[in-house]
């Protein structure tokens, strides 16, 4: 399983393309992968957290300040939501 969660990690740091919709898509997966490995159900709360901020600063202008940096405390979040639970499941 832990192959698994990899592979996620690859998926989520090598977004740069149209990168809200990719990282929604990945935060999605991770957390139906997640769900399958029963992990804590913070880890998933905290995804689903960074999946309705992601909704939010997708609507702001693409030149926002705070739209960037959103985006990259989100993928940060996601990055540390994974590694938290490849070390739970070791």
């Amino acid at each position: 399983m832990n192959e698994d969660l990899l592979a996620l990690q690859t998926k989520v740091s090598t977004i740069i393309y149209n990168p809200f919709i990719n990282l929604k898509e990945q935060a999605a997966d991770l957390k139906k992968t997640l769900s399958k490995l029963g992990v804590a159900e913070g880890q998933l709360q905290k995804l689903d957290e960074t999946i309705a901020t992601l909704d939010q600063l997708e609507n702001l202008n693409h030149g926002s300040v705070e739209r960037i940096k959103g985006f990259n405390k989100a993928k940060s979040t996601i990055l540390k939501v994974i590694k938290e639970s490849a070390e739970s499941v070791k």
